[in-house]
C-alpha cells in the first residue's frame, strides 16, 4: 500500500490493492505452509472468499463495540480485536476452509 501511495496512487484504490494481495498471499501461505492442506483449492477458495468476508465484518464489528460501548481507547481496542478476529479466523480456517472432507 504504502509503495502504491509513494508511486502516486490513491490512498484508496492502495489499500484495496495491498489488501487483495494481502489476502492472497494469506490464502497461500495458510493452504501450503500452516495447514499443508490435503483438499482442493476449488474447495477451499470459496470457503476462504467467505471466511474473508466474515473476519471483515467481525473486525469492524468488534471494534466498534470494543470503541463506542466498552468506551476502550482505539488502540487497546484495535489489538483486542485482532486477537479475536486471529482466533475465530484460525478456527474457521482450520476446521473449514482447509479441512479435507472425508471421503467415504
Amino acid at each position: 500500500m504504502l509503495l502504491l501511495i509513494k508511486g502516486g496512487a490513491s490512498p484508496l484504490i492502495s489499500t484495496a490493492i495491498g489488501a487483495s494481495v494481502g489476502a492472497f498471499l494469506n490464502y497461500v501461505m495458510q493452504f501450503y505452509w500452516t495447514f499443508g492442506a490435503k483438499c482442493t483449492h476449488g474447495r477451499s477458495a470459496p470457503f476462504y472468499a467467505c471466511t474473508a468476508l466474515l473476519s471483515w465484518g467481525l473486525n469492524a464489528s468488534c471494534f466498534y463495540v470494543l470503541i463506542t460501548i466498552v468506551q476502550l481507547n482505539i488502540y487497546t481496542g484495535q489489538v483486542l480485536t485482532t486477537a479475536i478476529v486471529t482466533i475465530v479466523n484460525f478456527i474457521l480456517y482450520k476446521r473449514i476452509v482447509f479441512h479435507a472432507p472425508n471421503s467415504r
